[in-house]
């Protein structure tokens, strides 16, 4: 993305860098209770433009057809015979990936679920296995196939030995989370997407690997960006339907958010802040006004279905 986006990754969006890590949090001591939620309720900026009432998680991450469901479980299958690892899944992606603020707080146990309890079971499925270093596992670990100013031409570049497929190896993850496409919007729009994208998700399929599909955040830092990047969430949706794959539709989320999920750079994430800390996976209803911390409740959704449909758990 460009040099001011990445300014606002770590300005205005009160994300910590990719490489710094985020202050230790302490858990196990609970925070004032918070009023549970139906479900994900944003303050929206303009009633008029945001529909009222609770969002449903199934609005943004879809129940499995019968034919996703088979297709999830054959998957899953295929690549625990090449020994893919049930309990890892890799990350894929950008900036908005790379981030400290994206998966990292679950790996390292700064969370506050809130009313979402019913996810313990799944941070601490991909939480305990480690990855290189003691406190890295698929939340925490950083990616070699997420990178600040990506497109789908980098994430692809040098084909089979590509960050894509280097990743794969490295984690044999038998789930992969892609979300990528804010810097195509940029650089070519659609129409350059379209082929590396269904490059991508056919090598991440032809490994064996459960892809989980993520729409892109809107894009409001480029008129003509933004029109690209709504196309561009477009065919994710494309994608997963008709290749009967997992998605969650980011984008529509994000819609219904206070400055539609985004920071002051109008590409990033905005993420809740708490005395000055940097709290990305608090779940309650004041963390659930901003962007990244939505992304990570509907990271928590899309694994358990993946999960459950694939019978991961039962390896």
């Amino acid at each position: 993305m460009r040099a001011a986006a990445l300014v606002g990754l770590l300005a205005g969006c009160a994300a910590s860098p990719p490489s710094t890590p985020a202050p230790v949090r302490v858990t196990t001591r609970p925070r004032p209770p918070v009023a549970a939620q139906p479900a994900i309720v944003a303050a929206p900026p303009s009633a008029a433009a945001t529909p009222a009432g609770p969002v449903r998680w199934t609005d943004y991450v879809p129940a499995y057809d019968l034919l996703t469901r088979a297709n999830v479980r054959g998957l899953f299958e295929r690549g625990a015979t090449q020994g893919l690892r049930a309990d890892v899944f890799a990350k894929l992606g950008d900036s908005i990936t790379e981030s400290g603020s994206f998966a990292q707080d679950l790996g390292h146990g700064w969370f506050e679920l809130a009313e979402f309890t019913r996810f313990e079971p799944t941070i601490r499925w991909f939480s305990r296995r480690r990855l290189g270093g003691p406190d890295d596992n698929s939340f925490s670990r950083g990616s070699g196939a997420a990178t600040a100013g990506w497109d789908t031409g980098q994430l692809l570049e040098g084909g089979d030995a590509s960050p894509l497929e280097r990743e794969l190896t490295a984690t044999r993850a038998a789930f992969a989370v892609l979300m990528i496409g804010t810097n195509d919007a940029e650089r070519g729009g659609v129409a350059a997407f379209t082929p590396r994208f269904d490059d991508i998700v056919t090598r991440i399929v032809h490994r064996g690997v459960v892809p989980i599909l993520s729409t892109v955040p809107p894009h409001d830092g480029d008129a003509a960006a933004a029109g690209e990047a709504d196309a561009i969430s477009a065919r994710v949706r494309t994608v997963a339907a008709a290749w009967h794959l997992p998605l969650i539709d980011l984008r529509a989320a994000f819609e219904r958010l206070p400055h539609r999920g985004l920071c002051d750079d109008g590409v990033h994430p905005s993420v809740f802040v708490d005395h000055g800390d940097t709290r990305a996976a608090v779940f309650t209803a004041d963390g659930l006004r901003y962007g990244y911390n939505v992304r990570n409740l509907l990271l928590l959704f899309a694994l358990m279905q993946a999960v459950e449909a694939s019978g991961a758990a039962s390896r």
